[in-house]
């Protein structure tokens, strides 16, 4: 690294650039750890509600509206884990 700061090295890219380049890749990075903390939650919520659903449903005869709701869960809970996937992609 010394060389970038030799007078007689002309090329490669000013220390400048490097510590913008690497504040954005940071800030980046930093979104996406928050994304995903954020999805993870939701999901960790959502799999809460339905348990209580569950729980709900074996205490007393499954009605339509009990099961509508659970499958209504799943289903957000399957989207919230493609997402997440997703940003776990993104960021390789």
């Amino acid at each position: 690294m010394e060389t970038f700061n030799h007078p007689d090295f002309a090329g490669g890219p000013a220390g400048d650039h490097v510590v913008d380049w690497q504040l954005v890749a940071t800030a980046g990075a930093a979104r996406r750890d928050s994304a995903e903390r954020d999805v993870r939650e939701r999901i960790s919520r959502l799999e809460a509600e339905a348990m209580t659903l569950v729980r709900s449903a074996v205490t007393t005869p499954a009605t339509a509206a009990v099961q509508r709701s659970l499958a209504a869960l799943d289903a957000e809970i399957r989207s919230l884990r493609a997402e997440l996937a997703w940003h776990r992609a993104a960021a390789c």
